[in-house]
Formats: structure tokens, sequence, C-alpha cells
């Protein structure tokens, strides 16, 4: 490890301690990798200077949020790991122009709940909300709940600044945005995001629908989709049957306006958080191994009664056709057997969490090409979080 580092950052940010490099050798995939050593820049200047050292000394790059992530995007190979929690600072806010810009280790929770003070938000927001980081967040393009209603976090993003592989500083605006927005540190490191933001809604309400059959829940998703709906989540009766006695498939339904059957405030903050705490629920009955795919509507039906039919537990974003099948550690044939299913009808094995080392084996011809285009506009000597997605 270099002294150089130790004197550019001060030695507490500067780690190969054992406990570290374990720790920063994983992340929520399970996987494992090797760290070199650990970096925790604190501007912008020193993630300049990260670069430029990565490169003289031909040592690839992992820039890590919180690293939530459920397919190895940080898993390190013999890495540096760049952890960028402590550029956790709001830069500025314009409650009349509604955006606010932050450093990438900026927390989404934290941020809502002092945009709350002047009624703003942030709306796309994931079940990891509590630790992950609006950098990590954009790096994978990430959905949250109310993404039927809000759509992914790209179309919150109007800037992004990027310190790109060669070490040069650009500020991208309009469709560059997609360039580092959802390829996850392959081209560029977020040294500060632009986001667009929104109004509190002063009025919502949710109605839970149960239904017995399969048939019913979609047929109910298609007459939804021409509503004023904000959240749309299914949740399985294979799932439930983990949680209660009378298990029944679930919708949850969150309305724009006071049509649903629950309109307290309360309640409903209550019922959004229990959702958002569907992965811990799922791990505290050995239920780890949390896919992602995306399914053509047409063929959603399919693919819900194969998951029936196999007793595989699932929920998602079902009006957006992003269902997680899930499964323990043990199941991997079976993994293995959904991921042949859904490839049958030209499905993608890919829905919202990315590509990361676990899903690169189902990257499309047209995401490979992209990231080796990026590679040669931003990154020629491939330092940035190399060998993932290609």
């Amino acid at each position: 490890m270099s002294n150089y580092l130790s004197k550019l950052l001060g030695e507490e940010n500067v780690s190969e301690n054992e406990s570290d490099i374990v720790a920063y050798s994983t992340d929520a995939s399970q996987l494992e990798g090797v760290t070199s050593f650990v970096v925790w820049p604190r501007t912008k200047e020193q993630v300049h200077q990260i670069v430029l050292y990565a490169r003289r000394n031909k040592k690839d790059l992992v820039v890590r949020g919180a690293g939530t992530n459920l397919v190895g995007s940080v898993i390190p190979q013999n890495s540096i790991v760049m952890d960028m929690s402590k550029m956790n600072r709001i830069l500025k806010a314009s409650k009349l122009r509604f955006y606010v810009e932050v450093e990438p280790g900026a927390n989404p929770l934290k941020l809502n709940n002092l945009l709350k003070k002047v009624n703003l938000e942030l709306p796309v927001t994931p079940s990891s909300e509590e630790i992950c980081t609006i950098g990590g967040m954009i790096a994978t393009n990430c959905y949250g709940i109310k993404s039927t209603g809000y759509g992914p976090i790209r179309k919150w993003v109007s800037e992004l600044e990027i310190i790109d592989g060669s070490g040069r500083l650009i500020t991208v605006r309009g469709s560059k945005i997609e360039d580092f927005c959802g390829t996850e540190g392959t081209a560029g490191i977020i040294t500060r995001a632009k986001l667009k933001l929104i109004e509190r809604r002063p009025q919502t309400s949710i109605t839970i629908y149960e239904f017995d059959d399969i048939l019913d829940l979609l047929q109910k998703v298609r007459k939804l989709k021409n509503e004023n709906v904000l959240v749309m989540e299914f949740i399985s009766k294979q799932l439930q049957k983990h949680f209660t006695e009378n298990p029944k498939h679930l919708l949850i339904v969150e309305y724009e306006s006071d049509q649903g059957q629950i309109t307290e405030k309360g309640e409903i903050e209550r019922i959004l958080e229990n959702l958002k705490k569907t992965p811990k629920r799922l791990f505290s009955k050995k239920l780890i191994n949390i896919e992602d795919v995306r399914i053509k509507e047409e063929n959603l039906q399919r693919f819900l009664v194969y998951l029936e039919d196999y007793n595989i537990p699932s929920y998602g974003h079902i009006s957006l056709g992003i269902i997680h099948p899930v499964f323990k550690k043990t199941e991997e044939e079976r993994i293995e057997k959904m991921y042949d299913f859904v490839k049958e009808k030209d499905n993608s094995c890919i829905g919202s969490f990315g590509i990361g080392i676990s899903k690169k084996k189902y990257a499309s011809y047209e995401i490979k090409e992209k990231i080796k285009k990026l590679k040669l506009q931003y990154d020629l000597d491939n330092i940035l979080n190399k060998s993932k997605i290609i």
C-alpha cells in the first residue's frame, strides 16, 4: 500500500487491516472477492488522485456505496476499494426550482427526512434506503416501491459530475447521463448528482387486494394500469405462507387520490415500510437468494403459474413485469431451471438489481457492446470496476 495515499487522504482514510479487507471483499450478493486495500476519499480532488494512482500502478478500482446490491456489482478482484460513504454532503437545494445537489455517499432516507421539512421528496427509494447511497442508486439505475408511478432513478437525475478512468472531471446532462446511470461504475465515478424533486402528496390511499387465483390478480393489474397509481406491489401466496396461516396472493396498491380503502396517513406509512422490509423478512426465513427477472406482459401469467406450480415464493413490481422469485441457499438447481424458463419466451433474466458478476452470463449483446464503447470513451485502461457486466 502506498505512503503517497496515506499522506494524501490521511492515515485514517486508508486501510489494509484484515477486518476491512474481509468486510470489503463481499457485498449483499454473498459472492466473495479479494480486496487489495480500502480508501475513503472526502473530496473530488482526492478521487482524482486515487484514479491517477490506480492508473500508474495498473490496479483496478472498485467504487462502493453501501454494498447493498445483490448481483456482485462491487466485488473486488485484487482491487482497490473506494468507499464513497464520507462524501455524503447535501451541497445545494432549491425549494422553488425543485432540485437538490448531493455527493454520492448521501443517504436517500436522510435526504428525504430533511426534504420533508420543506414538503419535498425524492420519490424513488429502494428497500435498502436506510443504508444505501445515492451514488449506488444511480450506478444501478435502481427502482423503488413507488416506481409504478415514478419510474427508476434515471427519471430524476438531471446532471452528474463524473471523474472517468483517465482522471478527467466532466459534467453530463441529457442523454449522456445514460453512460453512467445503470452502468455500475464501469465508465466513471460519480462525484456529484443533481436530482429533481416533487412536492410531497397531501393525500394518497391504499387498498390491499387479496386473491386465491393468479388469473384474477392479473386481471386486476390490467384494470389498474390506466388509474393514477403510485405503488402496485405483488406478494405471492407461496411467500405469504411463510408468515400467515391463511395465505393469499396480495396486490398492494397506493392511489394518488383518496379512492383506496385505507386513508389514514400513519397506517399508509406503516404498510409501505413493511413492504420495504420484505427482503429482511425473507432472510429471517432463510430465503436468502432473491432473484430478479423482467417478464413481458403477455408472458406474466405463464411465469407466475410456473412459480406457483413449483412452489416458488415471489414478489415484485408487477405492473413493470419485475418479479423477484425467492429461494433457499441450497436451491441452485431450481434457480437455474427457473432462469431457463424465463429465457424461453425472450423475457429478461435481468430485472432491476443490475448485472454485476452474477448476471454477466445473461447480459445481452447490446448491453455488452454499450459497455465496450463506454470503456473506449471513458476508461481506456479498464481500471474502473473491471470484469463487471463484460
